[in-house]
């Protein structure tokens, strides 16, 4: 009945084995019509006779020859000599993605590709990792490796999915979570001040500071354009400015001027105090006042009465302290500019602040309870914060 069954050679070595020859047409992909005796039921597929058979039909197909190659693939036309021109040295290594899938997740590879195959090059003199994007053929390997020797391969950097947020709900406390796509727009945002703390899923200590962290978001939540973020810097791969020298790190970059970040030094510990100050400190004179009357409004018991008045009183002396410095400035710009319109123009700007720092600090001192409704008007278009040209200070 079998008559073409050893057309295969590599079989030749179960020939005599009565196990293999009795599968070898279904190993051929032979459909044989073939009379039997046997009942027509299906058998069992996880019985001990069906996982026999299938082991010995299992056996019977890894003796089949591969099919006949193509046409070899040529090489990149510029990778030959390499060795010759460049004083470097790669070595190429073959890993199973099955057995060390733990291996390609901790790389941020996703191995679930054509032929669960990547290429990954890591430069250890550099510390970067480089990724062949597309198929892997014999073309596209040599020429990566050509664009590695070239310089021209760029960093792949890993990165973690975001977690949902629900900004709407103003009750709850709302921190964006940061990858490596969205670090760069959301940070380097020019209208808004933003606080990003950099932390890790391997930091214990992270988690008891993401508490401090969370409380100081909610308590400057109505603080206008202030919001706070936060990024995992384990999974997600930063340009190298911005890599964390340890966890937790806090940073802050105030709006219009990005290139004067700052960073949280938390020397004394990191507490919602110290964390607070700084936040206040980085940002500018309206925001900062805004934020100290809202602080000032938490303590409305009676309970808190002498914590209120010393809010207050901290407020009116950063009030006198700003006024004194704006009429530091409109002096300096009376004196060092010529009378034209831009002098006048910075001298209205001046005079404006003037006027609504005089109205807060008169507000302060004679009807502190109103406090709710002057914050809501302490921020007219027209006290908008323009930075001075450096000759005008």
């Amino acid at each position: 009945v079998l008559n073409n069954v050893w057309i295969n050679s590599s079989c030749g070595k179960h020939r005599a084995l009565p196990q293999c020859s009795g599968h070898m047409g279904s190993c051929l992909g032979v459909q044989k019509n073939m009379l039997s005796s046997v009942m027509t039921r299906e058998p069992d597929p996880l019985s001990a006779s069906s996982l026999v058979d299938w082991a010995w039909r299992r056996g019977c197909q890894l003796l089949l020859l591969p099919p006949s190659r193509p046409t070899a693939t040529p090489l990149a036309p510029t990778v030959k000599g390499l060795a010759c021109t460049q004083n470097r040295s790669v070595s190429l290594l073959a890993m199973d993605s099955t057995l060390f899938a733990h291996f390609a997740r901790g790389l941020g590879l996703d191995t679930m590709e054509k032929d669960q195959t990547r290429v990954v090059l890591l430069n250890s003199q550099m510390e970067t990792t480089h990724v062949l994007d597309g198929s892997v053929t014999r073309a596209s390997l040599s020429q990566f490796l050509v664009d590695f020797v070239q310089g021209k391969l760029e960093r792949f950097q890993r990165s973690q999915a975001s977690c949902s947020s629900s900004p709407e709900l103003t009750s709850v406390v709302s921190v964006t979570e940061l990858t490596t796509e969205t670090f760069i727009p959301f940070a380097f945002n020019d209208s808004v001040n933003v606080v990003v703390m950099f932390h890790s899923p391997y930091c214990a200590f992270c988690h008891a500071v993401g508490h401090v962290y969370l409380t100081t978001a909610q308590i400057l939540r109505q603080v206008p354009t202030l919001v706070f973020a936060r990024v995992d810097g384990e999974n997600n791969d930063l340009p190298w400015q911005f890599t964390a020298p340890q966890y937790p790190s806090v940073l802050f970059f105030p709006a219009r001027r990005k290139a004067e970040s700052r960073v949280f030094a938390g020397r004394s510990g990191i507490t919602v105090e110290a964390l607070t100050q700084f936040v206040l400190s980085n940002l500018p004179l309206e925001l900062r006042l805004v934020a100290m009357l809202q602080l000032c409004q938490r303590y409305s018991d009676n309970q808190f009465s002498m914590r209120r008045k010393e809010c207050l009183v901290d407020i009116r002396m950063e009030v006198l302290e700003a006024i004194s410095d704006h009429l530091r400035r409109y002096r300096s710009i009376s004196l060092r500019l010529q009378p034209s319109r831009q002098r006048r123009a910075a001298q209205r700007q001046v005079l404006t602040r003037l006027q609504h720092l005089k109205q807060l600090q008169f507000a302060l001192s004679l009807d502190s309870a109103r406090i709710s409704e002057f914050v809501a008007q302490f921020i007219p278009d027209s006290v908008s914060e323009q930075r001075l040209p450096k000759d005008e200070l």
